[in-house]
């Protein structure tokens, strides 16, 4: 799709050089990420999640006040009990982040029992899903319930399709982890 395409030119030109940043946090992060994922059973490709939704930046803060490599929620950090005050936000917290995000998935996955709308329900929200899917006619298609939900919606999901790509195809654009 056009979107899409778009998506990865930012990536891969207009944003070269904060991609060649994702790429150098990819190192530190990563790996750790892929572990986990491993180790509960979950997909691989959900290692891409925290490049769509901050960069890997732990500083990150989402559009909607999501922080953290996860861009975790307020409310999904405190009801699996991050500390979250005035002086300490462990959504910033890599390991505790990683943790909660690998629990938060699981329960989207008991709830959806279908890989793609657990990442979407992650990256959007269970409730801008639920909507996209009643929008949709109870559709059960993945397109069919992305073609109802929001541009912005929309923009998150090419993101973490883009941001499988950076890392799957960084070197044919000429960049490098460093």
């Amino acid at each position: 799709t056009e979107e899409l395409q778009d998506a990865i030119n930012r990536k891969m030109y207009t944003h070269k050089t904060g991609s060649e940043l994702i790429l150098m946090r990819s190192i530190a992060y990563l790996p750790f990420i892929e572990d986990e994922l491993s180790r509960n059973n979950l997909p691989s490709e959900f290692k891409y999640i925290p490049i769509a939704m901050s960069g890997i930046d732990p500083t990150n803060i989402t559009y909607n006040g999501g922080a953290g490599i996860w861009g975790l929620q307020y409310i999904i950090g405190k009801r699996y009990g991050l500390q979250i005050n005035e002086i300490e936000d462990e959504r910033r917290d890599r390991i505790k982040s990683t943790s909660v995000s690998i629990r938060y998935i699981q329960d989207l996955q008991k709830n959806y029992g279908n890989w793609a709308l657990t990442l979407l329900s992650f990256i959007t929200s269970p409730s801008d899903v639920n909507s996209a899917i009643c929008r949709s006619g109870s559709s059960s298609d993945i397109w069919e319930i992305y073609e109802q939900m929001t541009n912005k919606q929309k923009n998150l999901f090419m993101e973490f399709i883009a941001s499988a790509y950076l890392l799957n195809y960084y070197e044919d654009y000429g960049m490098e982890k460093r």
